[in-house]
């Protein structure tokens, strides 16, 4: 095993040392091949990111839509805005589209909204790019008529 040296480098073979450390303190195993190579295994990322507890949506208890007035301040004033912002679609750009541009104008709707209230729904709006489950849940409130 080595050490990474303060530039990221690994140094060279058989220099001795422990796992290497990446950022953010992650370390990398590395085995010798019987041919004189090299293999490093990288950690598995995490599947699931951990968002903060702003961004977390308030359902209704035993059902699955989620209300307006349950969420947190800055949700509550993404969707509203979202809301605004997709009734303009409608009135500006189409008012009955097929379902796949219906879905991506949703979509862009809530990241619009998000990118209008930065910083502060920076992680609204990550959240937003990064899990679909979190805007099909959105998506309830922010829908064509």
């Amino acid at each position: 095993m080595s050490q990474a040296n303060g530039n990221g480098n690994l140094p060279q073979q058989g220099s001795g040392g422990s796992a290497p450390l990446l950022q953010g303190g992650a370390s990398v195993a590395l085995s010798s091949q019987g041919g004189g190579g090299v293999t490093i295994s990288m950690p598995e990322p995490a599947t699931t990111p951990v968002w903060p507890a702003h961004t977390d949506l308030v359902f209704q208890e035993g059902k699955k839509g989620i209300l307006l007035m349950a969420q947190q301040p800055l949700v509550q004033v993404v969707l509203q805005d979202a809301i605004d912002i997709l009734h303009m679609h409608i009135l500006s750009v189409h008012a009955y589209p097929q379902p796949t541009a219906a879905l991506s104008a949703i979509s862009d709707s809530l990241l619009r909204s998000a990118r209008s209230h930065f910083p502060g729904a920076l992680s609204i709006h990550n959240r937003i790019h990064s899990d679909n489950d979190y805007v099909a849940a959105m998506s309830q409130l922010v829908c064509f008529p």
